[in-house]
């Protein structure tokens, strides 16, 4: 049996992380929700996913830290940010080191645009 790519979804909005979850998993992914930066932390600790997918403002843990954690014991995990407030610099800005596992998108994407972003960053 193939493998199932796992995503791990950080969505503060309860009704965007459920709307989340539904597209991935018709797609094929496991998921994994959780609802603020510190619940994404500790579960990328207990059982690192394939693909992060992560909010910037959240509360507990935001979204910068959170992907400075990740970054920190998983170097390569590739990362969708999907915010409504993009930085000014951009994905750059958020990625300090490997930018080509990481993408950025802006809420509210489509879900062909978030679907596309993952396969692209799996096969990376």
């Amino acid at each position: 049996m193939p493998h199932r790519a796992t995503v791990l979804v950080a969505e503060d909005d309860p009704l965007i992380a459920m709307a989340l979850k539904a597209v991935l998993l018709q797609a094929g992914y496991d998921v994994t929700t959780t609802y603020d930066g510190q619940q994404a932390l500790a579960a990328i600790t207990a059982k690192p996913p394939d693909l992060l997918v992560t909010d910037l403002n959240m509360p507990r843990l935001d979204g910068r830290a959170l992907i400075r954690a990740a970054r920190a014991a998983y170097p390569h995990l590739p990362i969708i940010v999907l915010t409504g407030r993009p930085p000014p610099r951009g994905v750059a800005e958020l990625a300090e080191r490997d930018v080509a596992s990481m993408a950025l998108l802006e809420k509210p994407t489509s879900p062909a645009d978030l679907l596309g972003s993952i396969r692209s960053l799996l096969a990376h």
